[in-house]
């Protein structure tokens, strides 16, 4: 699994995508605290999560068509040299009105653009440096280093505002970016293997291939509605787990006071156990030798949304903090299995000159998503009652268990990469 590191390009991208993450995560948690200490306000506190939610529906279609059409290290160079400003400035703003909010709302709002269209080119630019089988160890070491900060960033965040203070946070979040950058620079030109040139005879099609041109034509038609049916299901079930997680953040807290009697201490404990479990299982599909069977992924996907389903109802049914934190566990082990297959088939499947426009859509749908759930949890939360609407997430993971062998089977996209080189290396007249 770690082997991979040894290769210069997927380590800097890697080490790019770590420190980035941890410029969010340390500057989100400490400024989301900062603010409702200086307000004692619930929605201005709110604002902040709002303001670093939008940005990621509202700039997705945008980043998508940037991302396929201009070289994706330059956006990410861009990108994280703007971040880095962006940070610098809010740091000089601090100094001079430290209790002044509304630079931390503007700049919450920019950096989360900024990120929409980071996330975007890097998701579409792995695939470019990693064979199709490895995909989903290179996802999952991502997603390692996601569970590792977010493990670290929460302790991180809150060490040095105590000690530092916003000025603090900021530098820190500064710095990340400023590396990240440099690692970025290191990266050495990828070409796009959609549009790479035949160099033997096997590559070179018969005549007849070039001849029957509507035959050609129909075929990729069809290939291609297939590959749009396989994405559509793609962006079904990550909604699935995105509503799940929007709701379960309004529901957890209530849930550690009402039904475990215990305090925010006990909540953080749980989301540490969420953590854990992502990483576990992201290290443990890392270690599994990949599987090129049609319904592997497929099976992976359906399989943590039925554990997944089956132990969120198991957490609301049995109101122990030991078994609490053994089920989370378990439940982010889950969560992560089904996101990692969920974006590694993604980068399977899709020709890599639309994946960035795919990718943007995808985390626009999640964002979408969350942001529904939160809404309904928060508006219906009176009225429905705690048991019943987490019943429900575990009800809605079980769906979408039995809708994974539906929406992603029945069809075969493996043909849409060779369509797409062909296409590219002999277009039609």
């Amino acid at each position: 699994m770690f082997a991979l590191l040894s290769q210069r390009n997927f380590c800097l991208l890697w080490v790019a995508h770590t420190l980035s993450i941890l410029g969010d995560y340390v500057f989100f948690i400490a400024i989301t605290f900062w603010v409702y200490e200086q307000t004692g306000s619930a929605s201005a506190t709110a604002a902040v999560l709002i303001v670093s939610t939008v940005p990621g529906i509202l700039f997705a279609p945008l980043a998508g068509v940037l991302v396929d059409r201009w070289e994706r290290r330059s956006i990410m160079l861009a990108v994280e040299s703007a971040r880095a400003v962006l940070f610098l400035a809010l740091l000089g703003t601090i100094f001079v009105q430290p209790h002044t909010l509304w630079p931390i709302y503007v700049v919450g709002f920019l950096q989360s653009a900024l990120a929409t269209f980071f996330w975007s080119a890097r998701g579409a630019l792995l695939p470019q440096m990693i064979e199709p089988p490895s995909l989903l160890v290179a996802n999952a070491l991502y997603m390692v280093s996601d569970g590792a900060v977010r493990v670290i960033a929460p302790s991180l965040s809150a060490f040095i505002l105590l000690n530092f203070g916003p000025p603090g946070v900021v530098t820190i979040d500064a710095t990340t970016f400023l590396i990240s950058v440099g690692s970025i620079c290191l990266l050495t030109s990828i070409p796009l293997q959609d549009i790479e040139v035949a160099s033997s005879s096997e590559d070179i099609p018969r005549p007849s291939q070039i001849v029957d041109v509507p035959a050609k034509r129909e075929q990729r038609t069809q290939m291609t509605g297939n590959a749009n049916h396989h994405v559509r299901g793609l962006l079904m079930l990550g909604s699935i787990v995105a509503y799940t997680a929007g709701t379960l953040s309004i529901l957890f807290p209530v849930f550690v006071r009402t039904m475990l009697s215990a305090g925010p201490l006990a909540f953080g404990w749980i989301l540490t156990a969420q953590a854990i479990g992502e990483g576990a299982m992201s290290l443990l599909l890392g270690r599994i030798p990949p599987r090129r069977g049609r319904f592997a992924g497929i099976g992976i996907v359906s399989g943590g949304l039925a554990v997944g389903g089956f132990v969120l109802m198991l957490i609301v049914s049995i109101h122990t903090l030991f078994s609490s934190l053994l089920l989370n566990l378990i439940f982010g082990a889950m969560t992560a299995a089904v996101t990692l297959q969920l974006l590694t088939l993604l980068q399977q499947r899709v020709a890599n000159r639309f994946l960035g426009r795919t990718l943007a859509t995808y985390t626009a749908a999640q964002a979408l998503a969350q942001v529904g759930g939160m809404g309904i949890a928060s508006a219906t939360f009176a009225h429905i009652g705690l048991l019943w609407l987490m019943m429900f997430d575990g009800a809605l993971y079980l769906l979408g268990s039995g809708l994974a062998w539906i929406v992603l089977t029945g069809h075969d996209d493996s043909g849409l990469r060779k369509s797409e080189k062909i296409h590219q290396k002999y277009p039609e007249r």
